[in-house]
């Protein structure tokens, strides 16, 4: 009885304390998704406004890259207005991106049994900035050679009308997609913070990375052919032996 005495309530302070960490877990979890959604719909709502703008600029390099003669066109009647919704909606997305990263990592970090860090804004516009620059090398330079390579087969014979709207779908994911894939050195970064990683682990597994570069690099590009696959392979490969170094450093530290 005297050991039930002992034992009881230290078990009972141990789960009201998992308990109490729980739910202030699942209350910040609410309230950082609640800013973020609100931040999403105000920033939503401005580019909406611009929707026009936006379209001449995400649709710029496509209609460089297509042949003589080629149009962008409609071929539902919800499909313009659609568009610009789904526009604004990219748009706001990339916008609140660095909100989005701030507060993700807090949350992964607050769930995590081993979480302690800090310089979560530090952590937030790296991130950010590798997220625009990957979307910056998918839309200026990945995406138009690939428009470019796919519509100029046969296009002395045919004439290419594209719908807008596929192409868009196409243009989104590609860009999004890239800019995730860029996220390595963030993630590396913070699982080397957490110490979940060293730098010998990562030199290790460099076969199988390079081949899921190229598996990623496939299925993000929308083109079979390996010259894009690899344009986008080769800077994934690059970031990814950069991470090593961010390992490094940050053990070193």
């Amino acid at each position: 009885m005297r050991a039930l005495n002992g034992i009881v309530p230290r078990d009972l302070a141990a789960l009201q304390t998992e308990s109490g960490t729980l739910l202030t877990g699942l209350d910040e979890l609410r309230r950082r998704l609640v800013l973020s959604l609100a931040s999403l719909a105000i920033v939503f709502v401005v580019c909406f406004s611009f929707s026009g703008e936006l379209y001449r600029f995400l649709m710029a390099p496509v209609r460089g890259a297509l042949p003589s003669g080629a149009l962008l066109v409609a071929t539902k009647v919800p499909e313009i207005f659609l568009l610009h919704v789904r526009m604004a909606f990219l748009a706001s997305v990339l916008f609140t991106a660095p909100l989005w990263l701030y507060h993700g990592w807090r949350l992964l970090v607050l769930f995590h049994p081993r979480g302690k860090l800090t310089g979560f804004a530090s952590i937030a516009a790296f991130g950010s900035g590798l997220f625009f620059l990957g979307a910056a090398f998918g839309h200026y330079v990945l995406f138009p050679y690939g428009v470019r390579f796919l519509t100029n087969f046969g296009s002395d014979s045919v004439h290419v009308m594209l719908s807008v709207g596929v192409v868009f779908s196409l243009y989104s994911r590609f860009v999004g997609g890239i800019g995730a894939a860029f996220q390595i050195p963030t993630v590396v970064f913070v699982l080397s913070r957490l110490g979940l990683v060293t730098p010998r682990l990562l030199a290790r597994q460099w076969k199988p990375v390079v081949l899921g570069a190229f598996v990623l690099a496939a299925v993000i590009t929308p083109t079979p052919d390996l010259v894009t696959q690899s344009l986008l392979a080769f800077p994934l490969i690059a970031l990814y032996v950069a991470s090593i170094g961010v390992c490094w450093l940050v053990r070193r530290r």
